[in-house]
């Protein structure tokens, strides 16, 4: 039989400051500021780290409990994805036109983490070769041609 761990009360107001609305909430230095005695920013970031650390709470539990579900992160996906921008013109040094375009840095970013997401991408390349195929590849410096004409 598992024996329940009982979260010490520093840490439960710490876990309450963190998951609150108030000005410490999300910030882990702010909130080892606040309920530890801690001498300077720099040991309260490294104390509220360490707090996290050993709550041992998922991302998707802290999530939860901001009330983020998978449906908000989608929404907030979704919206990115149809982000516009605008574009303003001009002419001898006068504005001439404004036009609204696709944000394309907004729609790659938030297309790249919705299919991290959902696990589409990852950091590593996998290569599923016969046998008897080698690849060999060589990383070198080429410089462009403005770096040698100078």
């Amino acid at each position: 039989m598992s024996k329940k761990r009982r979260i010490p009360i520093r840490k439960r107001k710490f876990l309450a400051l963190y998951l609150g609305a108030g000005p410490t909430a999300g910030n882990a230095m702010k909130c080892a500021l606040a309920i530890y005695n801690c001498k300077d920013e720099d040991s309260a970031r490294s104390l509220g780290s360490q707090v996290l650390s050993s709550l041992n709470i998922p991302l998707r539990e802290i999530m939860r409990a901001k009330g983020i579900d998978d449906d908000a992160l989608m929404g907030k996906l979704q919206g990115n994805i149809e982000a516009k921008e605008t574009k303003f013109a001009t002419f001898e040094g006068k504005f001439s036109d404004e036009r609204e375009v696709i944000n394309l840095t907004e729609r790659r970013k938030s297309l790249e983490l919705a299919h991290r997401l959902r696990g589409d991408l990852t950091n590593t390349l996998k290569l599923e070769l016969p046998p008897e195929v080698s690849i060999n590849i060589q990383n070198k410096y080429v410089p462009a041609e403005s770096e040698s004409a100078g």
